[in-house]
């Protein structure tokens, strides 16, 4: 192993600093909205599943309230039901 970390050149290293300068901004924007799959869980249970249901009442508050985060669309939807 340490015959293989001696023989990584400059241009390796130049080649992962490319890499990891293009990957890492990709993998934050994937992961990005991971942190609402709870609160899509939790909004299909209120809904018994009906997927069709909650996105038709993000929807609706996207078009009342625009501008906001994905979160607080789904925080709405989700006391509304409550409230209810």
């Amino acid at each position: 192993m340490t015959h293989y970390i001696s023989s990584v050149g400059i241009s390796d290293s130049v080649h992962y600093k490319v890499f990891t300068q293009m990957t890492i901004p990709l993998l934050n924007k994937l992961f990005q909205g991971t942190g609402n799959n709870k609160l899509r869980h939790e909004l299909l249970l209120l809904l018994h599943n009906q997927g069709e249901t909650a996105n038709r009442l993000i929807s609706l508050e996207k078009r009342k309230t625009p501008g906001r985060p994905e979160q607080w669309y789904l925080e709405k939807v989700i006391y509304d039901l409550k409230r209810h």
